[in-house]
């Protein structure tokens, strides 16, 4: 399991950074505006907290009690630009390098040919992923409907 925290519906940070530059290619992409994006992109999702708690009551369990509180993990610069040096090292994206007093960072972040590809599939992988969420979705609504008119007394 990541250490880093994730945005909801992607597999890793680098996964939500391809999406960003393969939706958005005429956008000058930097490090610094891919954190605050996700940054803020992560702080409108629900917490992991409310998302056990969606879970649990689904599978008719109680919600965490005080004592089991899920801790949060908090979205660093650092992972924003291990995620970009990543995408970099794997060949999927390029970018000018720069250096600050913080260190370095990348501007105007491009996907290439390879990258483009590997965004293609993510996408697919992440529509077919919703599209089995939905069917599940749609059969535990028919089996508790079932359930339900089976505990209906005849009249």
């Amino acid at each position: 399991m990541s250490t880093r925290p994730t945005p909801s519906g992607y597999a890793d940070i680098e996964e939500w950074i391809l999406q960003q530059l393969y939706e958005q290619p005429k956008v000058n992409h930097m490090t610094h505006t891919l954190f605050q994006h996700l940054e803020h992109v992560m702080q409108t999702e629900p917490s992991s907290e409310d998302m056990v708690n969606q879970l649990r009551a689904v599978s008719g369990l109680p919600p965490l009690g005080a004592e089991e509180k899920v801790k949060e993990k908090k979205l660093a610069y650092a992972d924003v630009q291990y995620a970009v040096e990543t995408l970099i090292e794997s060949g999927w994206a390029k970018g000018d390098r720069n250096s600050s007093m913080d260190g370095v960072y990348y501007t105007d972040l491009k996907l290439i040919p390879k990258g483009e590809a590997a965004a293609i599939r993510a996408k697919r992988k992440r529509a077919e992923g919703a599209e089995a969420m939905v069917a599940l979705s749609e059969r535990l609504a028919a089996a508790e409907k079932r359930t339900a008119d089976s505990e209906q007394p005849e009249n």
